[in-house]
């Protein structure tokens, strides 16, 4: 396990920075600018005519990627819930189709509280959460297509509550069968200190969603569910419990008709009165006849903070000692495996000058882990990433502020040799 300090890479970071513009001359044919010697492709921003991008998801099926963004437009400057999709590991970019604000401005989306989006086939499901009674919160709305992202159709609430109140922090997945999943957080309860951590499902593309389930009535409030449907359909959902704050795992291997508590992903007990503002990253591989299920999840526990990696071979059932990737100023982790032994996990890293992406690779299923590398430019604050396999190692997402003050969508390649 290597500790680091951001700043003792900042020599580092300048040279890379330096191959980087002078490479910009001899772009490859992909896009991407490759530093030599290095399996580091210089990060792209593509434009997706937003002036800022201030929400983002992505998600993979095969080859493809799919990404859904929200901010103000630039030609009107209203705000937008646009989605793309790649088929060269995000390098370039679709046209944009127009989600909302047809059905309902997504003004309450944001980094953290990102809107999301779920695909099978041609189909595909949007869900975000809009303004409603008070400010910063209010109920979700959902749009689906039919046609590969096209033309969009507006959706139900997947909310039974019939509340305008709080409903954030969701995330969508499809298993096998083009049934979608869908997990939020809301206070329905009215407990106050804690949300409600709820479940639906839709066996119509989003037309219609199932009555809800209630898996945990006392979850953290403000930290993102992260919901994982692995290859077996088996269904899992990562949330921050709320006591203690150690992040909890739920599983259903009938298509979320019962759920069952796996216990905590990293019991460390962590006791705390407030909210952190980060969840986890969760993904599961198969292979050799097995499934293997990694995690990447941040604590707050006196003498173990910071984001540490934590694998388990029986389904999330038991968990490997936890392996501390960063101290406490990396957080908002994210991990994707290729295979039963390559993986590598992202986070972003806070001094007081910005924060940078960070990247880790394990070759051996995450009982190594290489030095953690900085992969965004310098001087900015760089945030949320996302990293999903490709065809020939990783494909990371975030969102970066950059000097005149808008935050912009990256897109960074990192090729590895396996």
């Amino acid at each position: 396990m290597h500790v680091f300090k951001l700043s003792n890479f900042q020599p580092r970071l300048s040279r890379l920075f330096a191959i980087a513009v002078a490479a910009l001359s001899s772009l490859c044919e992909n896009g991407f600018a490759t530093s030599p010697g290095s399996s580091l492709l210089t990060p792209i921003y593509p434009q997706v005519g937003l002036v800022e991008v201030g929400s983002l998801d992505v998600y993979r099926e095969g080859e493809l990627i799919h990404l859904l963004v929200a901010g103000p437009r630039r030609d009107q400057g209203s705000p937008v819930l646009w989605y793309l999709r790649s088929t060269d590991g995000g390098r370039t970019w679709s046209q944009q189709a127009e989600v909302a604000p047809a059905f309902a401005a997504p003004t309450v989306s944001k980094r953290g509280n990102d809107a999301q989006i779920a695909v099978h086939g041609n189909k595909r499901v949007a869900v975000w959460q809009t303004t409603g009674e008070f400010p910063g919160m209010g109920p979700m709305a959902t749009a689906f297509s039919l046609d590969g992202g096209k033309t969009w159709e507006k959706g139900a609430n997947p909310a039974d509550d019939r509340s305008l109140g709080d409903h954030g922090y969701l995330d969508i997945a499809a298993d096998s069968r083009g049934r979608f999943h869908l997990v939020w957080l809301d206070d329905r309860e009215e407990k106050g200190n804690y949300q409600g951590l709820r479940y639906a499902r839709s066996n119509d593309s989003g037309r219609t969603w199932s009555p809800n389930q209630t898996l945990d009535e006392a979850a953290c409030t403000c930290c993102w569910t992260r919901l994982e449907v692995g290859p077996d359909d088996k269904l899992q959902v990562l949330y921050r419990d709320a006591d203690p704050q150690d992040m909890a795992l739920f599983q259903s291997t009938d298509a979320g008709e019962t759920w069952r508590r796996a216990g905590p992903v990293g019991a460390f007990r962590w006791m705390f009165l407030g909210c952190p503002h980060t969840g986890g990253g969760l993904c599961a591989v198969e292979g050799e006849g097995r499934v293997m299920v990694h995690s990447v999840v941040w604590t707050g526990k006196q003498g173990r903070v910071g984001l540490h990696h934590l694998l388990s071979d029986d389904h999330g059932q038991t968990w490997s000692a936890p392996k501390r990737l960063s101290q406490a100023a990396g957080a908002r982790g994210d991990v994707a495996a290729r295979d039963l032994r390559h993986l590598a996990a992202v986070w972003d890293h806070s001094e007081d000058k910005g924060s940078a992406i960070v990247f880790t690779h394990s070759s051996d299923g995450g009982q190594t882990w290489a030095e953690p590398t900085p992969i965004s430019a310098p001087g900015t604050v760089a945030t949320h990433p996302r990293i999903m396999p490709s065809s020939t190692g990783y494909a990371i997402f975030w969102t970066e502020k950059h000097r005149d003050g808008g935050r912009r969508l990256a897109v960074a390649a990192i090729k590895t040799n396996l």
